[in-house]
């Protein structure tokens, strides 16, 4: 939940959470944020939403705690910040390095990894590199399907930044100022700044590489056996009574052992001899 002084901050500009909105929102989208923005109207979220926002909020210390520990150390939290030039442009920093980077913290549920996910956020990414006109942003996730983190530096994209604050003074002369909406978000195809989001390259191995074709071939061969031992060893695992440490089978003098451990968790070997 928004707290009044958090609500007031977000109504006085533009902030981190709008830049998505800016960059590539529809007609919509824009009155919706300027009624936020002129007559105090809050964003409505379902319950689902707010528990996702909720559990949100409740990682990025976490987060944060993580990257100090492993990756480099974070000397400020929850720094509200704007641009020097033009106050009207704004954010509050999940976090900031020793090194003066800003840190936009994120926790995932979905399925997107972590260039998905740059991507998604790259308006929000590049605003509050914007605002605070540092040379990079550590953007860093926890996935919580996958329990696992995962990090990347952000460097400055000029082009969308350019194209994004003339799009932001049109959303500040279109809230404060009677202006109209820009022409393209009254027709039925918005405009959406680009963005250049650095990817890895995409490699091709020539076909006479000899190398990857017993390897590519190996694992096409084995790929269907590899299924059907997963479904074997999840089928027998289910047909250990539930008050067994062990279940063996054995067919003349070779078979296979389950043994159960104290956490109920099973394993199976190949079994020589008699049960």
């Amino acid at each position: 939940m928004l707290t009044a002084d958090h609500a007031k901050w977000r109504q006085a500009g533009i902030g981190g959470s709008d830049a998505r909105v800016i960059a590539g929102g529809t007609a919509e989208e824009w009155a919706a944020l300027k009624a936020e923005k002129i007559d105090g109207v809050r964003p409505v979220f379902t319950k689902e939403q707010r528990f996702l926002m909720d559990m949100g909020s409740a990682v990025e210390p976490i987060i944060l705690n993580y990257l100090d520990e492993h990756i480099i150390k974070v000397a400020l939290r929850n720094q509200p910040s704007h641009m020097k030039a033009d106050p009207y442009f704004r954010c509050t920093l999940d976090g900031v390095t020793e090194l003066n980077q800003p840190v936009e913290c994120k926790f995932h549920t979905g399925a997107k990894d972590l260039d998905e996910l740059q991507e998604f956020y790259w308006p929000q990414l590049q605003h509050e590199l914007l605002v605070t006109g540092a040379k990079s942003l550590v953007f860093a996730v926890a996935f919580g399907q996958w329990g696992r983190f995962g990090h990347v530096l952000v460097e400055p994209d000029r082009e969308f930044q350019n194209a994004y604050m003339m799009r932001a003074l049109l959303f500040k002369k279109y809230c404060w100022e009677g202006g109209d909406l820009p022409e393209d978000l009254r027709s039925s195809d918005p405009q959406v700044i680009p963005q250049n989001v650095p990817r890895l390259r995409d490699h091709v191995w020539p076909a006479s590489d000899n190398q990857i074709a017993d390897l590519a071939t190996k694992w096409l061969e084995t790929q269907s056996v590899a299924q059907l031992f997963k479904e074997a060893d999840a089928g027998l695992k289910k047909q250990v009574p539930e008050d067994c440490r062990s279940a063996t089978w054995v067919r003349d003098g070779r078979g296979i052992k389950i043994t159960v451990n104290k956490a109920g968790s099973k394993s199976i070997k190949p079994h020589v001899g008699t049960p």
